[in-house]
């Protein structure tokens, strides 16, 4: 680069000696103009100087985000791998949403959260705040297929309803959430036709959080 700016400044002063010649300019002129030209490639060095400084200093910004968003990335993945060694939850990613299949069950007719259940709420609610602030949070019902089907979706209504009221009151969760029953739906059974004491498994909620549009700025 600076060559290059060397060979324009002698072919430029080159010319200038030799229209100057032709014109019979004085030396002090010739002088003056190459003092300007001089002035000028300087100028031109000390822009591009500020220009690489100022590229290297995005880079370098840009550096510290990646890192920063890969160190974010590996404590999610750590997290995420908490739910399944100690919950034994699954963890299901989709386009924009991530689905826990949570062992938060219930007794038979009741919608009341367990004791045993509460801390697998409090870590989904710490995973929400931590990544996923924005994003909305579902809440999905179950019910065993005892007693009547309308009355299993009221049923996991109710137990919908108690898992929200856990997270927003208890667990301090502040994003939207909204729930939603499948009540006795026979495809969204864990253990296909269990009721009673051996139909804990579909007596249950699970959580969708969609961050659709979101997780860049999480």
């Amino acid at each position: 680069m600076r060559f290059r700016r060397l060979w324009v400044y002698i072919s430029v002063t080159l010319v200038a000696i030799s229209g100057f010649g032709c014109a019979h300019v004085g030396r002090e002129e010739m002088v003056t103009e190459q003092d300007t030209l001089r002035d000028e490639f300087r100028a031109g060095d000390a822009t591009l100087a500020s220009d690489i400084e100022r590229l290297d200093a995005s880079i370098d910004d840009l550096a510290a985000d990646v890192a920063a968003n890969t160190a974010r990335m590996e404590a999610l993945e750590r997290d995420l791998e908490a739910f399944r060694t100690e919950f034994g939850a699954t963890v299901e990613r989709m386009e924009g949403m991530i689905a826990f299949n949570v062992p938060v069950h219930f007794d038979f007719d009741s919608s009341v959260v367990r004791d045993v259940d509460k801390a697998v709420l409090d870590r989904f609610a710490y995973v929400v705040r931590e990544y996923y602030q924005g994003s909305i949070v579902t809440v999905e019902g179950f019910a065993d297929p005892a007693g009547d089907p309308e009355y299993n979706l009221r049923l996991g209504d109710r137990r919908a309803e108690g898992v929200k009221s856990y997270l927003v009151e208890v667990a301090e969760l502040d994003v939207p959430i909204r729930v939603v029953s499948y009540g006795e739906a026979e495809d969204r059974q864990i253990t296909p036709g269990a009721w009673g004491n051996d139909g804990e498994s579909n007596r249950r909620a699970a959580l969708v959080i969609d961050y659709r549009g979101i997780e860049e700025g999480s």
